[in-house]
């Protein structure tokens, strides 16, 4: 058995939601419009026993990835909050 953490989120277009009904609800106010949105799960894990540790590899890890691409990547890889 392999023991480990994981950090997942999901983005409906440029929209950061929560897997569920969220996501669905956003697909809903897509579609009225007549858009069809790209979904996109990320998915960053750790194998590790220690989950402080294994938590604060990915934060780093995210940090580095998040600081290396340009401002529109980075908007559709993790989303806006709020914005309609």
């Amino acid at each position: 058995m392999r023991h480990g953490v994981v950090s997942i989120w999901v983005t409906v277009s440029n929209k950061a939601v929560l897997p569920g009904i969220e996501k669905k609800l956003q697909q809903l106010k897509y579609g009225l419009t007549g858009s069809v949105p790209d979904d996109m799960l990320v998915r960053v894990s750790t194998i590790d026993t220690d989950k402080e540790k294994a938590y604060r590899l990915q934060a780093n890890f995210i940090q580095d990835l998040l600081s290396a691409i340009d401002t529109k990547d980075r908007i559709r890889l993790t989303g806006v909050f709020n914005e309609i």
